[in-house]
């Protein structure tokens, strides 16, 4: 961690302590939290209306944030609609209600596509697979030239850009995982890899729905592997040559593929990022607590394997963070 980050989340972690809030028995008054914000939010800048939908790829156990937070999506990344693609139930409609978003069904979004056909090909290994495939397969039902995914678990707390200049905005990230690159060789034949010096996961991402179908039928093109369609040939490419176990990143495979072959489209950001939130919460917190955070931090990400049965404390996170 650089000293940068480690004094953004020393700062906005301070001040949550500062005002209690690991103190699951705090709740502000609407008044208080209304005098607080006034005096210490910056002003946020009225975002257009941008030309892009806004997928969000949400498990069943994620919605619950998604539809608590959405007027975040809504005023932070202005998208002409929220589409989310879950399991479509009585409970996602109920989530949902009065609120202005399009929900699609995930297992109708490509024919051939769906939880039980990646469960039939890969075993328990699904959930994971099956989300990314779906943010790679929208490309052929997007009405505009390009779309922005986001994970479901991440929330926007201040606005954020995806276009500059008609430049798409990538926001790197200092993770590094070989297996991933490993992937991306064996999809493309050595064609290309890691072709930039960042990590391009950062919980969302504008994708141009030209380039991804391009992207999708490269892969299809691979004889080497096993089935017609990407999803079986990623699949397969997992089982391949010693790579059982390999991960795939929907994030690393299309951020690379540009870099290659649009490096002139895209320039790079930095995101502010609180990716561990649930280390130290014991549950999705109350809306006062990211507007706090949004001081700091410009998303954060309630990750369910960051769930841990005891949460650090307040105080014991920013210690392990001035650690380093």
């Amino acid at each position: 961690m650089d000293m940068m980050e480690t004094d953004i989340k020393t700062r906005a972690l301070s001040l949550l302590l500062k005002h209690n809030l690991e103190d699951n028995n705090f709740f502000p008054s609407r008044q208080e939290v209304v005098l607080w914000n006034n005096r210490n939010l910056p002003q946020k800048p009225v975002l257009e209306k941008n030309n892009y939908d806004l997928i969000l790829i949400a498990a069943e156990r994620d919605l619950g944030v998604t539809a608590k937070y959405i007027d975040y999506y809504i005023n932070n990344l202005s998208p002409q609609k929220i589409v989310i693609i879950t399991k479509k139930n009585q409970r996602t409609k109920e989530l949902f209600q009065n609120k202005n978003v399009e929900i699609l069904d995930e297992n109708e979004i490509c024919e051939g596509l769906s939880y039980k056909a990646i469960k039939d090909i890969n075993g328990e290994i699904v959930g994971g697979y099956f989300h990314q495939f779906l943010k790679m397969a929208y490309a052929y039902r997007c009405r505009h030239e390009y779309y922005l995914i986001f994970d479901g678990d991440t929330v926007p707390l201040n606005p954020i850009p995806f276009l500059q200049k008609d430049k798409v905005v990538f926001y790197k990230k200092g993770e590094y995982y070989a297996p991933y690159f490993n992937m991306i060789d064996k999809l493309f034949n050595g064609r290309f890899c890691r072709e930039a010096d960042f990590s391009f996961i950062a919980e969302c991402m504008l994708i141009k729905k030209d380039i991804m179908i391009e992207l999708i039928g490269k892969i299809e093109e691979n004889d080497k592997l096993e089935g017609e369609s990407f999803y079986k040939k990623i699949l397969a490419a997992t089982r391949k040559n010693g790579l059982d176990g390999c991960y795939f990143s929907e994030y690393e495979t299309y951020g690379n593929y540009v870099w290659r072959y649009y490096r002139g489209t895209c320039v790079v950001g930095k995101n502010r990022t609180l990716r561990e939130a649930m280390k130290f919460f014991s549950g999705i917190p109350e809306r006062y607590v990211l507007d706090y955070l949004s001081r700091d931090f410009d998303t954060v990400s309630f990750e369910k394997k960051h769930i841990q049965e005891s949460p650090l404390g307040v105080l014991e996170f920013i210690n392990k963070c001035l650690k380093g």
